[in-house]
């Protein structure tokens, strides 16, 4: 692993800039219990690279290596720059089709219960590796997480099933069929769902009511419709 500054390739600061899209720096500061100006910090000099620890929780958020953050790996098929692209701007690269639910809720046996709407074009990398089967679209609605999450009413949430969330991870849950996007957190009697909107109180879940509740996965990025 490269020391401070010593980065091969691609810089950190421009590979977690491509990660991120419209993802805030508060997001990520939250998620990785650092200073916001720390995340601007990385993302503005080209040559900082964040300890080892961080790195690799960033990799694990984004669902990338470390090797890949670091610039050590190379891009699948990473395209020659291109010349006519102005300063800072940098090539989309390979698009896929993601449907946009109607609605999701949990179905029988564990399965998940989708009504597609259509189909929008979104980057590769927007995904985690090998989860492109599992992840949909979804329309946030209300102000509940205009705060640290910064997700608007009427934002895309990218929702991935098979991604686990862990506690303080953004999540889509459905309680009595109803979808909900909230931080989820685990307590020995239930799950706690919390809103980043302080005016928004949490959500406990125990006993009973647990039965009609199930994680249907984690939210990976906020999209925003201009």
């Amino acid at each position: 692993m490269p020391h401070m500054g010593e980065t091969k390739g691609a810089s950190f600061a421009s590979r977690l800039k491509r990660l991120m899209g419209s993802m805030s720096p508060r997001h990520i500061a939250r998620e990785l219990d650092v200073s916001e100006g720390t995340v601007y910090q990385w993302l503005a000099v080209e040559d900082r690279v964040p300890r080892g620890e961080h790195v690799a929780a960033l990799a694990q958020m984004f669902g990338v290596t470390s090797d890949y953050l670091l610039g050590i790996e190379p891009e699948p098929d990473e395209p020659e720059p291109d010349p006519d692209l102005p300063p800072g701007a940098e090539p989309v690269g390979e698009m896929v089709l993601i449907p946009l639910y109607a609605r999701v809720t949990a179905g029988e046996g564990g399965v998940i219960d989708t009504e597609i709407v259509e189909y929008h074009h979104l980057p590769r990398r927007f995904l985690p590796e090998s989860e492109l089967e599992s992840c949909g679209l979804i329309e946030a609605r209300g102000d509940s997480m205009t705060g640290a999450a910064g997700i608007e009413d009427g934002d895309w949430v990218l929702l991935c099933h098979n991604v686990e969330p862990q506690d303080g991870q953004i999540a889509v849950v459905d309680i009595d069929g109803e979808a909900t996007v909230k931080r989820i957190y685990r307590t020995p009697d239930g799950i706690i769902l919390q809103a980043d909107n302080p005016a928004v109180p949490p959500r406990v879940i125990s006993g009973p009511a647990l039965e009609h509740t199930r994680v249907l996965g984690r939210v990976m990025r906020v999209i925003r419709q201009m």
